[in-house]
């Protein structure tokens, strides 16, 4: 994709009172549409859907967007396209009419939608080198806790059909009150339902259907075991006690498995002192009278569990304080305090 990118987004939001609704306009400075055509066929050809680290690949944004618009206006270098009551008019005009492109659309909203587009709007993060602001406020993009470098599905165009296929892609950390998943800085899904503590930004294509409102739990796991993984390998923790039990855990640690990422994940997020459950109850309760974390089986799975045992990491409440049969046979012997003979 060597087409000019905009240094700046800027989208603005203001209520109309006749014709009522809210004008919508979002204007940038980048290269503009390629061809007119573009503006309003679905599903056309795009350079967007061989590259995975550019967003957009279905050629739906701005159509949904006129779709659901009372009349909306699209202007891009010397093209003016009017969308209303219905028809569509196409204007060429001989010089630049803008430099990038300039959308506005009366949208049927009511105050309240108006409020709502306004917070999903200012949810966007924008990329590196970008200006974007909302109403006149700028959106700054948080600094990331890290940056991992870990191979996810993603989706391109290969031979005329998009298909999935792995790529290696930078994945930014972020701290924010609501934990989210991002593609390229859009807001996917909250992972706060999950107990994960981080939002993620992945800098490729998501494996997302036309509606880009669901994400294979698969595909998160992978995710954010890769991603806690890498960290670990890193040296940065990503996971607390907090997250024990967490929805996430036992499907994203199968993703870790470096033996020196497992040991320090588990380690963080279990404890130091941590033992795995035995089958053993007298194991299990010397290990709680000892004031060691006991971790249940159910919340790490089978090939977690075979990994741990590979690299000798986290033993069993029975390998560390012995079971039942470890427990001393009755017998005759002397009391210490009186010296008679008892059964102990």
């Amino acid at each position: 994709m060597d087409r000019k990118r905009p240094s700046f987004c800027a989208v603005t939001l203001k209520h109309s009172a006749n014709p009522r609704g809210v004008v919508l306009t979002v204007a940038d400075d980048g290269a503009g549409f390629a061809n007119a055509k573009d503006i309003w066929t679905l599903f056309r050809s795009t350079a967007k859907r061989s590259a995975a680290g550019v967003s957009g690949r279905f050629n739906f944004g701005e159509k949904q967007l006129v779709a659901l618009a009372r009349q909306a206006t699209i202007k891009t270098n010397n093209i003016t396209v009017q969308f209303a009551d219905g028809k569509r008019e196409v204007t060429n005009h001989r010089e630049k009419v803008v430099s990038g492109t300039i959308v506005e659309a009366l949208m049927p909203w009511s105050l309240k939608d108006q409020e709502e587009v306004r917070a999903q709007l200012r949810a966007v993060l924008p990329p590196a080198g970008l200006a974007y602001s909302v109403d006149g406020q700028a959106v700054e993009r948080p600094a990331p806790r890290c940056t991992v470098s870990i191979t996810l599905p993603t989706v391109i165009l290969a031979d005329g059909v998009m298909r999935e296929s792995l790529r290696k892609s930078q994945v930014a950390v972020l701290r924010e009150t609501t934990s989210r998943l991002y593609e390229l800085g859009l807001p996917v899904c909250e992972l706060s339902e999950l107990g994960f503590p981080w939002s993620l930004d992945v800098g490729q294509k998501i494996p997302l259907p036309v509606s880009r409102d669901a994400v294979s739990p698969k595909y998160l796991y992978r995710l954010i075991g890769c991603a806690v993984e890498q960290a670990a390998l890193d040296g940065v923790a990503l996971l607390t006690e907090e997250e024990q039990g967490a929805g996430f855990v036992k499907g994203a640690l199968d993703w870790v498995r470096e033996a020196a990422a497992l040991k320090a994940t588990v380690a963080s997020l279990f404890g130091a002192n941590a033992v795995r459950q035995s089958s053993d109850p007298i194991a299990n309760a010397r290990a709680t009278a000892n004031g060691a974390a006991l971790i249940h089986g159910r919340w790490l799975g089978a090939d977690t569990r075979r990994r741990l045992d590979e690299c000798k990491a986290v033993p069993t409440a029975k390998e560390v304080f012995g079971g039942a049969d470890n427990l001393q046979k009755p017998g005759r012997e002397t009391c210490p305090r009186c010296g008679g003979k008892g059964t102990i």
